[in-house]
């Protein structure tokens, strides 16, 4: 056999997991489709119990270097519509710690090369078989089509995941009807206010970083390490959209619908749309 498990996906869960098999002393090959680290905008930070796994592993040192920002207690976070406050706690339940996902990535595939993980890149895996003893995966590399075996599989390729769609495991759950629109965008400069990074709107007045319910939704916004603000709004009543790629236009669409006010933005570094899903495979 080629390794003891293979890893479909190098994003956190496959990396951490290759991590974590090395250190009991299973050989884990990561094959990832993506030929190298994708430099798109993806999440920005960890909060909550993930914080205190690394803690646990031995990993917040790296990570806050990485991060170049300390860990620090959450001052708040949403939860069932409403946004909960711990700034008054003397020991606040909830930890965050700002670090984009390139570089957690990018961290988590040092730590597992250095346990001894193989990864490979550009690989991807078309196929799953399995009999009483072994699984085989069938992968197109950068050359040429080839075999790999292992004793286990996992699959760690997302929500639309190809393992678990060869598998025939089901996928059943919920899709909740609001529609979450994200964007890391630029506002002029003389829209924050200096000291609490609060945004003056044009004909509404001042809104502090954070969550901000209104009778037609949610804005949230705060600012980025690397500049600029990253805005979300959510929608009770969402507009129609469709599968084509979100534009600023559309971001300052829904923004005037929740707000009652026009935000003036700038250059776009991420834009998308998602909605909440509960599901289990």
């Amino acid at each position: 056999m080629d390794a003891d498990v293979i890893i479909v996906g190098a994003g956190p869960a496959g990396l951490m997991l290759a991590g974590e098999l090395c250190l009991a002393g299973v050989r884990p090959l990561v094959l990832e489709r993506q030929p190298q680290l994708r430099e798109t905008p993806k999440a920005n930070g960890l909060n909550g119990q993930i914080v205190e796994l690394l803690r646990y592993r031995g990993l917040l040192d790296r990570v806050e270097a990485a991060s170049g920002r300390p860990v620090h207690p959450a001052p708040g976070a949403p939860f069932g519509g409403m946004q909960l406050d711990f700034s008054h706690l003397a020991d606040p339940p909830l930890w965050a710690v700002p670090l984009p996902q390139l570089r957690l990535e990018r961290l988590l595939g040092e730590r597992a090369c250095e346990l001894g993980t193989g990864i490979r890149r550009g690989h991807e895996v078309a196929g799953v078989s399995q009999d009483h003893a072994t699984v085989t995966a069938d992968v197109r590399g950068p050359q040429e089509p080839y075999r790999v075996t292992a004793r286990y599989l996992v699959g760690c390729d997302g929500a639309h995941s190809r393992v678990r769609d060869t598998a025939g495991i089901p996928f059943p759950g919920t899709t909740y009807p609001e529609v979450n629109r994200l964007g890391q965008v630029t506002v002029p400069d003389s829209m924050t206010q200096p000291g609490d990074g609060a945004l003056d709107v044009p004909g509404l007045g001042q809104i502090r970083p954070g969550f901000t319910r209104t009778p037609r939704g949610v804005f949230a916004f705060g600012q980025l390490t690397a500049g600029g603000l990253l805005i979300q709004t959510t929608e009770d009543e969402p507009a129609e959209s469709d599968d084509a790629p979100m534009t600023l236009t559309e971001l300052q669409d829904s923004i005037r619908r929740v707000l009652g006010a026009d935000l003036p933005l700038g250059e776009a570094t991420r834009l998308s749309r998602y909605q909440f899903q509960a599901r289990q495979a």
